[in-house]
């Protein structure tokens, strides 16, 4: 823009020589095209420099630190979010199909095995009608395991949950279990989330 630029005497180049005479301009001269209407000889055209002050630009970097800032958190926070509905889901799911199961074969079953009438155990073992194998429930390293009479167990829960407390108590005309889950990778707080299930199944005779 024109109004930008300034205009000051250069003493280098003086509007004459020593003896009086105007600089010669020949053939050979180059000429730089300007926006000024006019310039006289001996002087030079000085243009405002452009850019931000330091201060400025520390004001720029800082606001820009404070809003990455918070677009990283939100980011953070959501992702966070996700994760957490993901272990509730997997441990809600995993307690309620291991606390229904055994439930059913409560309901079942003829009799209570193991615990004996009034006293409790981390061990479940019923006797099933109808010359029907037992079945045994117990906790092997966190892992809710099913075994039907001498067959190899099978897993009842996800290797992703970890069951903490396994309990029955016989109460003679069923049975009273109390188990607690928790999700297996709990490194942040995230994926930390236990749930407790405590509940009474009566024998169906």
């Amino acid at each position: 823009m024109l109004n930008k630029f300034k205009f000051k005497i250069n003493s280098s180049f003086p509007a004459s020589d020593s003896e009086g005479r105007e600089p010669k301009i020949s053939r050979n001269t180059t000429w730089i095209p300007f926006p000024c209407a006019s310039l006289r000889p001996g002087m030079t055209v000085e243009g405002d420099e452009g850019g931000f002050t330091m201060v400025e630009t520390i004001m720029y970097v800082a606001f820009i630190s404070v809003v990455l800032s918070v677009f990283i958190g939100f980011g953070v926070g959501i992702a966070d979010f996700r994760a957490k509905l993901m272990v509730m889901r997997k441990v809600h799911n995993s307690s309620r199909d291991v606390s229904g199961t055994i439930a059913r074969y409560i309901r079942e079953a003829e009799e209570v095995i193991i615990p004996t009438e009034n006293n409790e155990s981390d061990k479940l073992i019923l006797k099933m009608p109808n010359g029907a194998l037992d079945i045994a429930f117990e906790n092997i390293d966190g892992v809710v395991m099913m075994t039907e009479g001498v067959a190899a167990p099978i897993a009842l829960s996800s290797p992703d949950i970890n069951f903490l407390d396994f309990n029955f108590l016989n109460t003679g005309h069923g049975v009273m279990m109390d188990l607690n889950s928790e999700y297996r990778y709990n490194s942040s707080g995230a994926y930390s989330y236990s749930q407790n299930i405590a509940t009474a199944v009566e024998i169906k005779k």
